[in-house]
C-alpha cells in the first residue's frame, strides 16, 4: 500500500505533467525566510527600474558567497523529492541569480537566454520546436524562491 509521501509524489508529478510547473507552498519556514531576507538587505541590490537581476554570473559564485542560508536552498528538503522524481538521481546547477521585483514593474525575463531567442540556438526567432503533446523531452528544471508573499492579487501568477 503506497505511503502518503509516494501519494503527495504522484499528485507532485500529475500536477507537473499537467500545467508544466509545479507550487510548494510554504517551501521555506517564516524563519529561513526572514534569515535570507537579513542578508539580503546587507547587500546592495540593484536600484527598482536600473537592473532586476543581481547575485550570480559575471558577478563570481553570486549567493554561494552569502552563506549557508542561501547555500541550503541548492538542495533544500522541501524540493529535492520534486527534482529527484522529475529528473532522477543526478543533475546539476547550471545557473543561479536573484531578480528584485517591485509593484508596477514589468515582469522579469526568467530565461530569455534559452532556446530559440539565443542566438547561438540555430533557429529563427520565435521558432521553437513543439515535442508530442503526451512526451516531455526537456531536461531543463528551474526553481524559484519567493522570499516575500506572492500570488492573485499581491504578485506573482
Amino acid at each position: 500500500m503506497p505511503n502518503a509521501v509516494d501519494e503527495d509524489l504522484e499528485m507532485q508529478q500529475y500536477l507537473f505533467d499537467l500545467q508544466g510547473y509545479l507550487v510548494i507552498e510554504n517551501a521555506l519556514s517564516k524563519d529561513e525566510v526572514g534569515e535570507l531576507n537579513a542578508i539580503l538587505d546587507e547587500h546592495e541590490l540593484p536600484e527598482a527600474g536600473k537592473r532586476n537581476r543581481f547575485g550570480g554570473a559575471p558577478d563570481g559564485s553570486g549567493f554561494l558567497e552569502w552563506g549557508k542560508p542561501f547555500c541550503d536552498l541548492l538542495d533544500h528538503p522541501s524540493i529535492m523529492p520534486a527534482l529527484r522524481l522529475r529528473l532522477g538521481d543526478c543533475f546539476r546547477l547550471d545557473r543561479l541569480y536573484g531578480m528584485c521585483m517591485t509593484s508596477g514593474m514589468k515582469r522579469g525575463g526568467l530565461h530569455s537566454d534559452y532556446g530559440a531567442s539565443s542566438p547561438v540556438a540555430g533557429v529563427a526567432h520565435g521558432v521553437r520546436y513543439h515535442p508530442p503533446e503526451w512526451e516531455m523531452v526537456q531536461g531543463f528544471v528551474v526553481v524559484s524562491w519567493s522570499l516575500t508573499d506572492a500570488g492573485p492579487g499581491i504578485g506573482g501568477k
